[in-house]
């Protein structure tokens, strides 16, 4: 009798969703982009539309350097097709 009940709690535990297994709820996106208030402010319109937070920026003459932080559930082919026709980023990764 105590094994049975030991081997239902064992599934019950193994069979139900453990969070600390699922990985990480969100992704970082690193864009690097050509420098300028006007493209900055495209970037970061584009951005809180789909609900993608700026988490760092790094400027130089010529560059920005940008880290922003998206839920796991966006995609990374959402994210991309979000930015493929935006002629001032320069390189993103995900």
């Amino acid at each position: 009798m105590p094994a049975t009940l030991m081997i239902i709690a064992l599934q019950v535990l193994l069979h139900k969703r453990l969070l600390f297994l699922e990985g990480p709820q969100s992704e970082q996106i690193s864009i690097t982009m050509e420098s300028g208030p006007e493209p900055f402010q495209i970037l970061r319109d584009n951005l809180e539309s789909i609900n993608i937070q700026i988490l760092e920026v790094k400027t130089q003459k010529t560059r920005v350097y940008g880290l922003a932080g998206a839920r796991r559930a966006c995609g990374s082919v959402f994210i991309l097709m979000c930015f493929q026709d935006d002629p001032y980023i320069r390189a993103l990764d995900i």
